[in-house]
């Protein structure tokens, strides 16, 4: 025996309508999920290895130049 359609059970088993607020709200989860996406990827990334610092050229262009005598 089926409820009256606008009973409290018919209301509560129908299905929702989707309106620009679930619209929003997708949108803003799907932002999040790939944000979250995004630092689960650099947390499972090793950080680059430092890079040594090339030797300065002795007696070169590192600091004033001095001209004449």
């Amino acid at each position: 025996m089926d409820a009256p359609a606008d009973s409290y059970e018919a209301i509560r088993r129908r299905p929702p309508v989707p309106g620009p607020r679930d619209a929003a709200l997708a949108w803003v989860m799907r932002d999040a999920l790939e944000g979250v996406r995004e630092l689960a990827l650099a947390a499972a990334c090793p950080p680059p290895a430092p890079r040594a610092r090339p030797r300065p050229i002795a007696g070169g262009a590192g600091g004033a130049a001095r001209i004449g005598p």
